[in-house]
């Protein structure tokens, strides 16, 4: 395929990659050599096909056109690893952005963060406000707090005395609402109620509808909250944008029996607000209650108070009014089949409660404390379930896309007369939430943005106050070379611990010869964490999962330290401290 050059090019690449594995094996096919000549001809192997899907015409972007910058530089130590991580030489493997921890911030630390936040979006308001009428709430949360909330505009332009929203204003928040459900089946799971694999028929045996596919399984649960069921956008329903869903399901269901799938169920995303009114009936199906029941249940055990998928009569207290195009006010429409889909109104500081749950991943599930879930399957609600190559993609509900060197998780919502977003960094806990009350979608578009350029800056800020990993009290005790026995050749050889001092004036204990090497996180005891999170390292550690594992180490009777095992490493692994 393609021209002569191109074809020399990938001879040339295919020669480099022969070489390197000539030169990494010898007769009997022992290794040979340093162990990178792995990760060399790995990387040439990837060029190889990179290089050949190119030249067959099926990568169609330009490759000047796949950049990747950052916003924000990020500082010191960070900033070395991102330039690290933007390498793409193929004879070094680019190192790996590690996010800042979450810890305590000075007071006034993200003052200038905030400042410029609210000059950005102020200067957007101003700039829309001839557009349409309407207001904006929004916030900045780190962590457990919500450092930072501002209203734009007043709630309802009809009204005289109307001020600006605080957190509390309720809006429609469209399908952020479909959050809400994910939160619920997650729940049922937990609870042992049902499983995420178990099949949409099995629960709701009324449902069906026509596979061109001749799919095996069937649409699992799992599929309808990620998009990836392959059913329509809509339910089929008549007048569903300007009165919302009037029919009933059984008259929905038996539409759908009529209807086919658009895509194989698991093969790739579409985008289904249908997906989650079914998911929303199968909570109903299984629990034997309304889906407004169960979704207003979860909202009160998150000690949210103004959210809940009722439509309410106007006036209606510290509600939004929602405006449409020429000035006019949304009608509230009750959507109905779809409702699980788009239903629910709620307010900047309730959706902060929601963020703040997901952050909590230390604690168990506990629902009379307000903890609906643990912290594995908040964990696992973070996981993408299906990206495309510009990293962008899907997750159970989240909309995933690249923001600097994060991998942001959003949702956003639509419905008549109003816009909304939430998104969030887990890693660095660190999110934000945007309430628009008109359609303006390309005023929240920018919003977004600068609520991204201030979740970076958060994190920069962040960096700056990271603190060395604990001691032990006598860190010298470990201190020395030791001695490795293994019955594999390679890992044969010394290891050295030493006490470094660091920029901030900090000791750390260092460990090399094993593994990666890594700085020795005191635990407890003479208990340890051997972690790369400190030094500049490659993905391929993480990935591998070389990155974290414990040393645990021992005592002879004079209370001197003799030696260290490393469990999670390989079994049988012994340190010997050298006299």
């Amino acid at each position: 395929v393609g021209n002569a050059e191109s074809r020399h090019s990938s001879l040339f690449m295919l020669q480099c990659l022969t070489d390197l594995f000539v030169a990494h094996t010898s007769v009997g096919g022992m290794k040979m050599g340093p162990p990178w000549l792995g990760a060399q001809a790995t990387s040439l192997l990837a060029l190889l096909v990179f290089q050949i899907v190119l030249l067959s015409g099926g990568y169609n972007i330009p490759l000047n056109e796949r950049t990747y910058t950052r916003v924000v530089p990020p500082p010191s130590r960070h900033r070395q690893q991102f330039e690290g991580a933007r390498n793409t030489d193929a004879a070094q493997p680019p190192y790996c952005f590690v996010p800042p921890l979450p810890v305590p911030l000075p007071a006034g630390s993200l003052d200038e963060v905030i400042r410029t936040l609210d000059s950005n979006i102020s200067a957007l308001w101003l700039a829309n406000a001839g557009i349409m009428p309407g207001s904006l709430s929004v916030n900045l949360i780190y962590d457990q707090d919500v450092v930072w909330h501002k209203g734009y505009g007043v709630k309802n332009h009809s009204n005289p005395s109307s001020d600006a929203p605080d957190g509390d204003t309720a809006y429609r928040v469209g399908s952020i609402s479909k959050v809400f459900t994910t939160l619920l089946a997650l729940m049922l799971r937990d609870l042992k109620t049902w499983e995420l694999d178990d099949r949409l028929q099995d629960i709701v045996p009324d449902f069906g509808v026509v596979d061109p596919f001749e799919s095996d399984r069937g649409i699992t649960l799992r599929q309808l909250a990620s998009h990836m069921a392959g059913l329509s956008r809509e339910a089929p329903c008549a007048n569903m944008y300007s009165t919302g869903c009037k029919d009933s399901e059984q008259v929905v269901l038996d539409r759908l029996k009529t209807l086919p799938l658009v895509r194989p169920p698991g093969l790739k995303p579409s985008y289904s607000n249908l997906g989650f009114a079914l998911l929303g009936i199968a909570e109903a199906h299984k629990m034997q209650k309304s889906w407004v029941e169960l979704v207003n249940r979860v909202s009160q055990l998150l000690k949210q108070n103004n959210t809940h998928p009722d439509i309410p009569p106007r006036p209606a207290g510290n509600i939004a009014e929602g405006y449409m195009p020429g000035g006019l006010v949304a009608d509230w429409i009750d959507i109905g089949f779809e409702a699980p889909a788009g239903q629910m109104f709620s307010s900047t500081s309730d959706l902060a409660k929601l963020i703040h749950q997901v952050f909590r991943t230390r604690l168990p599930m506990d629902l009379e404390s307000g903890q609906l879930l643990g912290g594995e399957t908040l964990r696992e609600w973070m996981h993408p379930v299906y990206m495309s190559s510009d990293l962008s993609g899907f997750g159970l509900v989240w909309e995933l896309f690249q923001g600097g060197p994060y991998n942001f998780r959003s949702k956003d919502g639509a419905i008549n007369g109003y816009r909304a977003i939430m998104l969030f960094v887990p890693e660095i806990k660190v999110g934000a939430v945007a309430l628009l009350g008109n359609e303006n979608s390309a005023l929240l578009s920018e919003v977004a943005s600068s609520l991204v350029i201030a979740v970076l800056q958060v994190s920069d800020v962040m960096a700056l106050h990271q603190v060395s990993p604990p001691l032990p009290p006598s860190p010298s005790d470990y201190v020395g070379m030791y001695s490795h026995t293994s019955d594999i050749p390679m890992l044969k050889g010394q290891a050295n611990i030493s006490l470094e001092t660091v920029s901030d004036g900090h000791q750390q204990l260092v460990l090399t010869g094993i593994g990666h090497g890594g700085v020795l996180v005191w635990l407890r005891g003479d208990t340890f964490q051997l972690t790369d999170r400190f030094t500049l390292h490659y993905c391929s550690s993480e990935t591998s999962g070389s990155d974290d594992f414990y040393i645990v180490f021992s005592r002879d009777s004079q209370d001197k330290v003799i030696s260290a095992t490393a469990p999670g490493f390989m079994y049988g692994y012994v340190l010997t401290k050298q006299p």
